[in-house]
């Protein structure tokens, strides 16, 4: 995005978070607000008008809910479409993953931290390319990314969440080996500005909670590497996993 700030668009039904919502982001230098909605259809209507970069869309709205304003994205051909935040104070797993099937980049749960959510709104923002403009099976690697991670039982309101998105993203993208202590937590530790350690314990902590739950995914998962854990993964073995199994998937 160079020097140029974020072009950031609010559809939100809740009035009080969506004032908050501008207050905040009228004090960052990176968002330039460019419209705040309360509804899908005049999200749509905004969406054309002023082509913003990222869209911060709630799932519960009146008149047309945020998924409905994803299918009608998906449907509409547009010369630049924005990169979607989604949210909602509901965690349902079957919502989650429509949301990120219908092209969403994110999905966060309320009530969620603010400069969390200016972090992934600059994360986002800060890709080269924009998925009008991609083709081929990597253009939805990091929504099915997303996915499975959710279908494996890791909660979408962790830092260990977007970071084991973005360790996957890394090693399914990476056509050699990419050592992910040396590269891949230094990798993610830049993006969110922070630390490789905090990284590495973030991951080892949502990762232990998947073992925990040992849900139907996690162990198909597990089981398709030939293999039966009685402790937690590491998280080098997990990314692998999960990378490999998407890997395999987009091939």
């Amino acid at each position: 995005m160079g020097e140029k700030p974020i072009r950031l668009l609010i559809a939100e039904d809740n009035g009080p978070l969506c004032e908050i919502l501008k207050t905040f982001f009228s004090m960052t230098p990176e968002v330039e607000l460019c419209g705040t909605v309360g509804d899908g259809e005049s999200a749509l209507k905004q969406i054309a008008r002023t082509q913003p970069d990222v869209l911060l869309l709630d799932i519960i709205m009146p008149s047309m809910d945020g998924l409905a304003v994803l299918e009608k994205l998906r449907q509409t051909p547009m010369e630049k479409k924005p990169f979607v935040i989604v949210t909602s104070a509901v965690g349902q797993e079957a919502v989650t993953n429509r949301a990120l099937s219908l092209g969403a980049s994110y999905y966060m749960i309320k009530p969620y931290n603010l400069p969390d959510l200016l972090s992934r709104v600059c994360l986002i923002a800060s890709r080269e390319e924009n998925p009008a403009e991609t083709s081929g099976p990597m253009q939805e690697l990091r929504p099915v990314i997303a996915r499975k991670i959710i279908e494996c039982g890791m909660t979408t309101n962790t830092k260990g969440y977007q970071y084991c998105i973005e360790s996957v993203d890394i090693l399914a993208r990476s056509e050699q080996h990419c050592p992910i202590v040396k590269e891949v937590y230094w990798a993610v530790a830049r993006k969110y500005e922070t630390t490789p350690q905090c990284v590495e314990s973030a991951l080892r902590q949502a990762i232990r909670r998947v073992y925990q739950l040992n849900n139907a995914a996690f162990q198909e998962l597990v089981r398709s590497e030939g293999s039966l854990l009685t402790k937690p993964p590491s998280n080098g073995r997990f990314l692998t996993m999960l990378s490999e199994r998407i890997k395999m998937n987009i091939r």
